[in-house]
């Protein structure tokens, strides 16, 4: 289960997805339920949200920072590609690569950053114009790296 801190509201706070109880009146809670729909803005019954979906990437290129497969933690750093019903993650190992879906109860992406794709052109383009630039010495050794890790890329 995430790591959720409960958010005491009214029914119009609740959205889509949410689990969640609400009062029918004082003292007569509901059983926790998950919202079909966002609620409506004049509903003003006490409730409690209990967990949250978090909100699922839309970037083709994806690194897991935080989330679980199948109840399990997905490794901080995970590379994922978006498919046409989830995300394909490719594991430091590949024997454990994974499909989480949306629509699993267990498959979580808490935290993510987008990763751009970049061509092949525009990476050899990048590497051409740090050919012959000066560098200010202090980040020098950086722009080595920089410069040899683009070249791994680019197979020079």
């Amino acid at each position: 289960m995430r790591n959720f801190t409960p958010i005491v509201t009214t029914r119009s706070e609740v959205k889509k997805g949410d689990l969640h109880i609400f009062q029918f009146r004082p003292g007569v809670w509901s059983s926790p339920m998950c919202a079909s729909h966002d609620g409506n803005d004049d509903d003003c019954a006490p409730a409690v949200i209990l967990d949250r979906t978090p909100p699922w990437p839309t970037a083709p290129i994806i690194r897991i920072l935080s989330g679980t497969v199948d109840n399990r933690p997905i490794e901080p750093g995970t590379l994922a590609i978006r498919g046409s019903v989830g995300y394909f993650c490719m594991s430091s190992s590949h024997e454990d690569d994974m499909y989480l879906t949306k629509s699993c109860e267990f498959d979580w992406i808490d935290d993510w950053e987008s990763i751009p794709a970049i061509s092949a052109t525009q990476l050899a383009t990048l590497l051409a114009n740090l050919n012959g630039t000066s560098v200010d010495l202090r980040l020098s050794e950086a722009a080595q790296r920089a410069h040899a890790a683009l070249g791994e890329v680019m197979g020079e």
